[in-house]
């Protein structure tokens, strides 16, 4: 198995009808993308795009881009793990568009079975260009989880804090 496989796609859906009863209805719609993947015994990586476009029969339209990074780091008992995403839709006929973005940063920490510490920290984003008006949401959360159970007692100890923000 290779360290650095790479996938490419491309598909195409065409259902127009052109007859003497039926002309230019129906829709063309194209999805094409690839993905690079990195592994190593450490962790792994990974960078992917995508685009779709849709266009009607009335000659309008809608784009589609995805981008994805996702990035996994081991060390002994401690995992870190990074991923972001970002999608951005545009509307050819009214001229409306939005972008979501989401970024996360997760990290792990396992010295033993009885003892775990999760945290983790993630932002996203969203922005509306509409005819009606602009609009965006902001999110943003902290959070940490921590487990501890007692080897020779009946006791399990679990606490937590999370701390959120949004606007």
């Amino acid at each position: 198995q290779s360290k650095f496989p790479f996938t490419a796609n491309y598909e195409k859906t065409d259902n127009r009808i052109s007859t003497d009863f039926a002309d230019g209805n129906g829709s063309v719609s194209q999805r094409f993308g690839f993905s690079q993947r990195y592994f190593r015994p450490e962790g792994e990586a990974m960078l992917g795009w995508n685009r779709s476009t849709h266009t009607a029969g009335d000659g309008g339209g809608d784009l589609q881009d995805g981008l994805q990074l996702r990035i996994a780091h081991r060390l002994d008992e401690h995992r870190l793990q990074f991923s972001g995403d970002r999608s951005v839709t545009r509307h050819d006929l009214s001229g409306e568009d939005s972008t979501q973005d989401n970024l996360s940063l997760q990290y792990n920490f396992a010295p033993d079975p009885s003892f775990s510490v999760a945290s983790m920290a993630n932002f996203s984003r969203s922005n509306l260009h509409l005819q009606q008006g602009d609009s965006g949401t902001r999110l943003a959360q902290l959070s940490s989880n921590a487990f501890w159970r007692a080897e020779d007692e009946p006791v399990t100890v679990n606490g937590g804090v999370r701390v959120l923000v949004a606007e």
